[in-house]
């Protein structure tokens, strides 16, 4: 992704409207444990700071899901605290630069498994705020509902 946008012209990034980034599943502060992987994202996103015309720009990020039907509960509740700390240390701060986007759009994996929904949409919304502000509404701005979008990286949980 970091070579992809910093190969891109300042001009042409500048005029961008819309980018979506897709990332693997987060489990724990993976990112940071690879410190290859978290200077490549923090990376990305000081050119797309540097290069894009944030009034004009729209960024969805997309959490892939991680999640397997054969995981037991205890282990998903375990892990949830660990998993949204990753959220907003991994993906929101470096986010953070980009202060000023049009709109900002982020999709993860809901807590205990897709069929919480519930935890999914408090989770959603406090995450954009960290970047956008917290009177933002995303839902307000464009953002489809849960029934009109599919989440990258499904594993076994929809086979």
């Amino acid at each position: 992704m970091h070579t992809f946008l910093d190969r891109l012209s300042s001009h042409a990034l500048g005029r961008m409207r819309r980018l979506t980034l897709l990332l693997p599943p987060i489990i724990d502060l993976s990112l940071v444990d690879g410190l290859l992987d978290w200077r490549l994202w923090q990376a990305s996103i000081q050119v797309l700071a540097s290069k894009a015309t944030l009034p004009i720009h729209s960024l969805t990020v997309e959490i892939g899901s991680y999640w397997s039907e054969n995981e037991g509960f205890d282990t998903r509740a375990h892990s949830t605290p660990r998993i949204l700390q990753a959220y907003e240390e991994e993906v929101v701060r470096p986010l953070l630069q980009l202060r000023g986007l049009k709109r900002l759009f982020l999709y993860v994996p809901c807590p205990f498994g897709r069929d919480n929904e519930e935890a999914r949409l408090q989770v959603e919304p406090r995450l954009e705020q960290m970047v956008m502000g917290v009177d933002y509404d995303a839902y307000r701005v464009g953002k489809p509902y849960p029934d009109g979008y599919t989440r990258p990286f499904l594993r076994d949980e929809d086979a």
